[in-house]
């Protein structure tokens, strides 16, 4: 087999060193030869598999930062977070969340309904009041609308209910506002509770503020059944013939 000519040059005795030869390309069946002092080492394509989890999760939590939201809401991964800490990062989500709903209900959800207000107006599918603005007077007061779009759900329902009723208590949010975090409107959904009202109370009378005790001397008795009479020596000593 005749050896190439790289391999071969400076062994006839001139005395000079060859160059070295690099070798970027490498075809199927092809045999290298390496230059003086050199090791040969097998060819391989070794993987950081044991780090391959660590290595995504690093990409993933970059490409979230990017985008400007939290780790735990790109990948929908929870499971290294405890409450309090998947709560801020939802919170930071729906920072972002609620810019992007406000801007599409702003510059296209509402000029949309403008136009359909508008169109229905001219069509004379509706009448304004007697003594009110005309319709392009107060085209603002006419086609006035709030966007709510859907909640941002809970992570605490607990918790978080909780907190809402302490803030309408103190005066820190209106209701509104609180039915406007749970996805629904308050005049839709208030006069729906006045529809109620009167019907549970005459199907089923319900007292919420009541405390529900255990069974025993706490528990209110029920209709027609008297309570009993405290002191009874048989019911605290029991039968003294055994």
């Amino acid at each position: 087999m005749q050896l190439p000519d790289y391999v071969t040059e400076g062994q006839e005795g001139d005395g000079e060193r060859r160059e070295r030869q690099l070798v970027q390309d490498l075809s199927p069946g092809q045999v290298l030869y390496g230059n003086e002092n050199e090791k040969p080492y097998v060819l391989e394509s070794k993987r950081p598999s044991a780090n391959f989890s660590a290595f995504v999760e690093i990409v993933l939590r970059a490409t979230a930062a990017s985008v400007g939201i939290p780790y735990e809401s790109l990948t929908k991964d929870f499971s290294k977070t405890n409450y309090s800490s998947a709560r801020a990062a939802l919170n930071e989500a729906w920072k972002l969340y609620s810019f992007y709903r406000n801007w599409f209900g702003r510059l296209y959800c509402q000029p949309v309904y403008e136009m359909v207000i508008e169109e229905a107006f001219l069509r004379g599918m509706f009448e304004l009041p007697k003594g009110a603005p005309g319709f392009y007077e107060a085209r603002a007061f006419w086609c006035n609308v709030d966007w709510i779009g859907p909640s941002r759900g809970f992570v605490d329902p607990v918790k978080e209910i909780t907190a809402t009723i302490l803030a309408l208590q103190n005066r820190l949010m209106t209701y509104g506002e609180a039915w406007a975090e749970t996805g629904r409107d308050f005049d839709e959904g208030y006069a729906r509770m006045l529809e109620e009202s009167p019907l549970l109370a005459l199907l089923a009378p319900l007292n919420l503020s009541t405390k529900i005790g255990k069974p025993g001397k706490d528990a209110a008795p029920e209709d027609g059944e008297k309570p009993d009479e405290e002191g009874d020596p048989e019911k605290e000593t029991g039968e003294e013939d055994e």
